[in-house]
């Protein structure tokens, strides 16, 4: 059995905030690789970008908080 099959997200949306690095980037890419959705969220925008770029590589669909 696959580790994965024992934390499969497919059908889910996760909320991460500061996702634009460090452990908060850690676990958007590891929640979008078991197959949720991410929302990436965090106070740079440009790192944030840059995080959910990382994070759509990794096959999830991404949604990034629209500057004010």
């Amino acid at each position: 059995m696959d580790y994965k099959d024992l934390f499969n997200l497919e059908g889910r949306v996760a909320v991460v905030t500061g996702a634009s690095g460090g452990i908060g980037k850690a676990i958007a890419l590891a929640l979008a690789a078991h197959g949720a959705q991410v929302l990436v969220a965090g106070r740079n925008p440009e790192k944030t970008r840059a995080a959910a770029a990382e994070v759509a590589g990794d096959v999830a669909e991404v949604v990034t908080a629209k500057d004010p």
